[in-house]
């Protein structure tokens, strides 16, 4: 999913890289309070922390969400605008 879709463009704030963006868009899809992760590498973890400080974007997530379950039922295809 994430290779079609950019998900910093579901967050304000704060410069995350793509993968950073995707964990913290992965707490709202579903909501959840907890992700789990794991790395030797502690820049990497100091990172995905650092993303926790952006703000996502509720609405556009809701939306989405949507879209994807419309997409399950075969209401209509997801596309990206």
């Amino acid at each position: 999913m994430w290779s079609q879709i950019d998900p910093r463009e579901f967050l304000t704030g704060g410069d995350v890289a793509r993968l950073e963006g995707a964990f913290r868009v992965a707490y709202h899809l579903p909501d959840v309070s907890a992700v789990a992760v794991g790395s030797d590498n502690p820049e990497h973890l100091q990172g995905l922390v650092a993303a926790l400080k952006s703000t996502p974007n509720l609405e556009l997530l809701a939306a989405y969400r949507e879209a994807l379950r419309a997409r399950t039922r075969g209401q209509r295809p997801l596309t990206q605008e």
